[in-house]
């Protein structure tokens, strides 16, 4: 389109083709299909969503009022790995769900890191404070072994005090190609792993203080205004950049 329209056309009358180029730094590329080798296959999801409706076909009701004994059963089965061609992360992360007594919110949070905040223990310090606030169950996920580390640090010392393990520490494996592709990966590689457990989702940007826990005052959000998805606006610009999802 742009090769067909004359240069000084571009350039001329409010500068439309800077205005272009500023709205695609709104854009960012989130999709599974960009990375083949993901840890969780759309065909993965497929099948698990399967065996969960022929084990109930109420089974998406059940999943928008939370989690119930059907998916506890669907943990049981994925756990003992009666679908062996699934990728480890699903039986893995259903033992943990499993740990959790029933009556445990529907709600597993997550947040991810990569880099450097200019403070080597600000993963570990934002990971007890999840757990000191009282979060019911929490993914942290990273390619950093040394994060994963502090994790798991973090996971023992509250694992001491607590009925079940509320922290999961994660290895993030994909190739990266794009800008980005790290923090993506990690936002979105579990998403529809958790949802089709019967679980919902929460995302927490780990440059967040977390003064208390939102589980109760998110799930309440949700069922007032009928949401599927509630987010945080960004505060001084318009942006896909969300802090809170």
């Amino acid at each position: 389109l742009l090769a067909s329209i004359p240069m000084v056309k571009l350039l001329a009358g409010g500068w439309p083709l800077f205005a272009m180029l500023a709205a695609s730094g709104l854009t960012t590329w989130r999709s599974h299909h960009l990375y083949p080798n993901a840890q969780v296959q759309v065909s993965d999801v497929t099948n698990v969503l399967k065996v969960a409706n022929e084990m109930d076909p109420r089974v998406s009701d059940l999943t928008r009022a939370g989690s119930s004994h059907v998916h506890r059963k669907l943990w049981h089965r994925l756990a003992s790995n009666e679908l062996p061609s699934l990728q480890p992360i699903w039986p893995r992360i259903s033992k943990w769900l499993l740990q959790a007594p029933e009556g445990t919110p529907p709600v597993v949070f997550m947040t991810m890191m990569w880099g450097s905040m200019g403070n080597q223990t600000w993963t570990a310090r934002f990971l007890d404070r999840a757990m000191v606030v009282g979060i019911p169950r929490f993914i942290f996920i990273s390619p950093d072994g040394n994060l994963l580390e502090d994790c798991e640090e973090v996971a023992q010392s509250h694992g001491r005090k607590d009925s079940y393990k509320r922290l999961l520490c994660v290895r993030s494996f994909s190739r990266f190609m794009r800008p980005y592709d790290v923090n993506n990966y990690a936002k979105f590689v579990l998403l529809p792993l958790l949802l089709a457990l019967g679980m919902n989702y929460a995302w927490l940007d780990i440059d967040i203080f977390v003064v208390q826990n939102p589980t109760s005052r998110l799930l309440q959000l949700a069922d007032v205004l009928s949401a599927d998805v509630l987010t945080t606006d960004h505060f001084d610009e318009s942006c896909l950049n969300h802090g809170v999802i």
